[in-house]
C-alpha cells in the first residue's frame, strides 16, 4: 500500500487528492494489479476522514476503470485501463508518468514536477500578440471563450508595456520568430491555426456552388480570405471566397453579380 499525503488547506478536494495518488500508484506499479486496497473504514480511520469521502473516492476510481469493487471482498486494483476518448486526460497523465519512469526519473521527482508545472500554469497571465492587432483580438476572444476567462491582446506596438513577470505570450506559429526577436527572454507559446482542409474533415460537400464571404476588420484574415486561385474542391465545384470589410455584410446580403463585387474580388 502506498503512503498517502493530504493537503487539507488546499483548494483541491480531498477526494480528488486521493484519486490522483491512487492512480499515480497504479501507473507507477507501486500498486500491483489484483492488490486489495484498505477497506473504507480502515482508510478513513488511518487518514482521519469520514467514510463517505473514502467511499466517494473508490466509486470515482471504479467508474474510471482503475479499481473493481468485489461485493463482500473489497476493492481491488485493476490492470491499468485502456481509456476511451472521454477519459483521455487520465490516459495522457498515465502515459507521461510511464514515460518518465522509463527514462529513469524517480516517482517523487515526477510528482514535484507535475505540481510545479500546475502551479506555474495557474499563475501565468496569457497575452495574445500579433503584428495585426485585430487578428490578435479575434484570437484572444476565441481562446478566452474556450478557457472561460478574459485574455488580453496586443499588436507589436506597445506590447512591452503589457508584459509582466508571469506573462505567457501566445503567438501564431508563422510569427513565432518575429515575436521571439521582439520579446527576448519572454515565455512564448505557439497558437496552431487549423487549415481549411483540417476544418472540413468529415463535412459533406454542398450540392451546389457556394460563395464564402469573409467579413473582418483584420487585414490578415481578409488577406487569407482573398486569393487569386480561391476555388476549393472540398467546398464544391465552383466555390469561391470573397474578402469583405467589416461592414460589407451588415443589414443585407449582397449579390456577387453587383458591380464591384465579382467572384474572387474584395468587396
Amino acid at each position: 500500500m502506498i503512503k498517502l499525503w493530504l493537503a487539507r488547506r488546499s483548494s483541491i478536494a480531498i477526494r480528488e487528492q486521493l484519486s490522483a495518488q491512487f492512480i499515480l500508484g497504479i501507473v507507477s506499479r507501486k500498486l500491483a494489479p489484483g492488490e486489495r486496497l484498505p477497506s473504507v473504514r480502515e482508510l478513513g480511520r488511518r487518514l482521519h476522514l469520514h467514510s463517505n469521502t473514502i467511499s466517494a473516492t473508490y466509486r470515482d476510481l471504479a467508474k474510471r476503470g482503475w479499481v473493481s469493487n468485489r461485493r463482500g471482498s473489497g476493492v481491488f486494483v485493476r490492470k491499468a485501463p485502456i481509456l476511451d476518448q472521454n477519459n483521455s486526460l487520465d490516459a495522457f497523465v498515465a502515459t507521461c508518468i510511464e514515460d518518465g519512469l522509463a527514462r529513469g526519473f524517480p516517482l517523487d521527482a515526477l510528482r514535484v514536477a507535475f505540481g510545479n508545472i500546475s502551479h506555474a500554469s495557474r499563475q501565468a497571465e496569457l497575452l495574445v500578440v500579433d503584428p495585426d492587432p485585430e487578428l490578435a483580438r479575434v484570437l484572444a476572444v476565441e481562446i478566452g471563450g474556450a478557457i472561460g476567462t478574459h485574455v488580453p491582446y496586443s499588436g507589436y506596438d506597445g506590447v512591452s508595456e503589457k508584459l509582466r513577470a508571469n506573462t505567457c505570450v501566445l503567438s501564431i506559429e508563422a510569427h513565432l520568430p518575429r515575436t521571439a526577436k521582439l520579446l527576448p527572454g519572454s515565455i512564448i507559446r505557439p497558437i496552431h491555426l487549423k487549415s481549411m482542409q483540417e476544418m472540413l474533415i468529415g463535412q459533406q460537400r454542398p450540392p451546389a456552388a457556394v460563395l464564402i464571404a469573409v467579413a473582418s476588420r483584420s487585414a490578415s484574415i481578409l488577406r487569407w480570405g482573398f486569393h487569386p486561385n480561391c476555388r476549393f474542391g472540398l467546398l464544391g465545384r465552383c466555390s469561391t471566397v470573397a474578402g469583405c470589410g467589416s461592414g460589407a455584410l451588415a443589414g443585407r446580403t449582397r449579390s456577387v453579380r453587383h458591380r464591384g463585387c465579382r467572384q474572387g474580388d474584395r468587396c
